[in-house]
């Protein structure tokens, strides 16, 4: 028994001990997995907290940045509609005049149905006659004279006087007159190619203006306000691209003919063109150094605005020579006109600042960072995105009134 017990106890020792180290390990295994269980949950409920703050913080701002950009949008909407709301109130004044005018007109012609009335309504008619008649060459010198001018006067007064005498012969009838007039060589001639030195001359007062095609439009954008009407550098202008054929142009596979008569479509883009071009090309004209601008040669954006300023009327009529192509006289009606814009957009834009209403920077397309030709960035000093005198804004109202004018979008 002795003996037996003597190998059973030992082999019962190592049993026990093996048993103990085998329930000690499973319970130091479960703890191990039960804390990286806890870690592994532990991380992810932190990852998916900071996915969310991600999430969150992206929405912010994105939800910033909308809001900016449709506040700026707003205030551009804002000022052009300001400005637009004046030029139109100008425009209703205009034809208020021009309507009373036209009322005694009528009335005195009403009074003073004579022969004499007819034969200047005949020479005058230029809705009819598709040009002005020749001014008088009697009171004039007639060595001053062109030979060519006189033979052209000459033979339109021989063909105006034969109209006169049929339309008073009818009794006054109107139906005869145009059909006169119809039947004129004025009224059919189609081509005068080739054209001699002296035919140019006694042909110069043929013809009228005629729209001018997204091509040649954008052209001359170019050329006389030194940019591009186009949304980056690096894209194609409007007018040769998504706006060609609402501007009348071609694409020579679906539509192959141009609309020579304006619609409301093109009325809406010449408008936009005039604001937008102002918005892009006043800011970067201050910027270049005077000798290169196109625009302003003889000002800069800090020059004092004043009405009775002999500098800023000069300036307007540089404006009404680079875009319209008139050498008009300082003190000229159409000079006038164009400063009363300038100024009252600065009288608005100025009680704008002085309440808050009107923001110092200036509207997000018009600030000018980047060359607007290359896209490459400009120096600090060229740059410009406030307007704390409200000066470069005035002059964008006088350069979209003179883009917007008929004089500019025909030829």
């Amino acid at each position: 028994m002795s003996t037996a017990l003597y190998f059973i106890l030992p082999l019962a020792g190592v049993f026990l001990g093996w048993l103990i180290r085998w329930i000690f390990g499973r319970f130091q295994l479960s703890s191990v997995e039960q804390k990286a269980s806890r870690i592994l949950g532990e991380a992810l409920r932190e990852a998916e907290a900071k996915k969310k703050e991600a999430i969150l913080e992206s929405r912010d701002q994105l939800l910033r940045e909308r809001n900016q950009l449709e506040k700026e949008t707003r205030e551009r909407r804002i000022e052009l509609q300001r400005v637009e709301r004046r030029l139109l109130q100008k425009e209703e004044n205009l034809e208020k005049r021009v309507e009373s005018l036209e009322k005694q007109e009528r009335a005195v012609s009403n009074r003073e149905r004579t022969a004499a009335e007819t034969e200047a309504a005949l020479q005058h008619d230029e809705l009819l006659l598709g040009q002005l008649a020749l001014l008088d060459l009697a009171d004039q010198v007639v060595e001053l004279v062109d030979p060519a001018l006189e033979r052209a006067y000459n033979l339109q007064q021989q063909i105006l006087r034969t109209i006169q005498r049929r339309f008073i012969d009818s009794g006054y009838n109107f139906k005869v007159l145009v059909r006169e007039i119809v039947l004129s060589p004025y009224f059919r001639a189609a081509n005068a190619s080739p054209l001699t030195p002296e035919m140019e001359i006694e042909l110069s007062t043929f013809g009228t203006a005629r729209l001018l095609t997204p091509e040649h439009l954008s052209r001359k954008i170019m050329a006389t306000t030194g940019v591009h009407w186009r949304a980056r550098p690096n894209r194609p202008d409007y007018l040769l691209s998504q706006y060609q054929i609402f501007y009348g142009g071609i694409d020579s596979d679906l539509v192959t003919q141009r609309v020579t008569e304006p619609n409301g479509v093109m009325a809406s883009l010449a408008q936009r063109m005039a604001y937008e071009v102002a918005c892009f090309a006043v800011p970067y004209d201050f910027s270049k150094p005077a000798r290169e601008r196109l625009l302003f040669p003889n000002i800069d954006q800090s020059t004092p605005l004043s009405e009775a300023s002999d500098q800023v009327r000069e300036a307007v009529r540089h404006l009404h020579y680079q875009l319209l192509g008139e050498d008009l006289a300082p003190s000229d009606e159409e000079v006038s006109a164009t400063l009363v814009v300038l100024m009252e957009a600065y009288s608005l834009g100025r009680e704008g600042l002085a309440n808050g209403s009107v923001p110092e920077q200036l509207a997000d397309p018009c600030r000018l960072y980047n060359d607007r030709i290359t896209g490459d960035s400009l120096p600090q000093e060229r740059r410009i995105s406030r307007d704390t005198e409200y000066t470069v804004r005035a002059w964008m109202a006088a350069v979209s009134y003179l883009l917007s004018d008929y004089r500019y979008l025909y030829e």
